[in-house]
């Protein structure tokens, strides 16, 4: 199936928000997006229980031998870049507030860097809602970078499966110090 770009948004000089909507897509959103901005800047630690779920193995996006990292399959927002498997983290989080959209998310956060692999994200009746991927870089494979010791951000999706809704988030330029 293929997908046409609904539009894209630049978030600064150094990303792109891409929005894509597939034809069999049925549900009209505000601005394109179905995102909350916790989505996008990241949850407010005091607002939410943390719980330690387990300790694991889990097939994860790989880290991209590439300045960019790849999207696709269905609706556009899977990581196409080789997955592999790593040790990770998986912390659970629910929110304080009834209101809160969101039951409760999974984080699958790598071990050795902390890096957040993807989210598993639960509507208010806990079924699954949205998937978050993120694709790293590996830093030797980064001119501007090669001396960081964390993997580079280069691109994130969200995957809405209820409303059929893809966003991607494509790092243009990386800049660590």
């Amino acid at each position: 199936m293929r997908s046409a770009f609904k539009s894209s948004v630049p978030l600064s000089q150094y990303s792109h928000v891409i929005c894509k909507r597939c034809p069999y897509f049925r549900v009209t959103t505000i601005f394109d997006s179905t995102l909350l901005m916790a989505d996008l800047v990241g949850e407010e630690i005091p607002i939410h229980n943390w719980r330690l779920i387990a300790a694991t193995g889990a097939l994860v996006p790989g880290l991209v031998k590439d300045q960019h990292a790849r999207f696709g399959g269905m609706g556009g927002g899977y990581p196409l870049d080789p997955w592999e498997l790593r040790h990770v983290y998986v912390v659970e989080m629910t929110p304080r507030s009834p209101s809160y959209p969101y039951s409760r998310k999974l984080f699958y956060l790598d071990q050795q860097t902390f890096a957040p692999f993807y989210e598993i994200i639960f509507n208010r009746e806990n079924v699954h809602w949205r998937t978050m991927f993120f694709s790293y870089g590996n830093p030797q494979f980064s001119p501007e970078n090669r001396d960081a010791h964390v993997p580079v951000l280069l691109g994130q999706s969200w995957i809405d499966y209820q409303s059929d809704f893809t966003t991607l988030l494509l790092v243009k330029k990386a800049l660590y110090n």
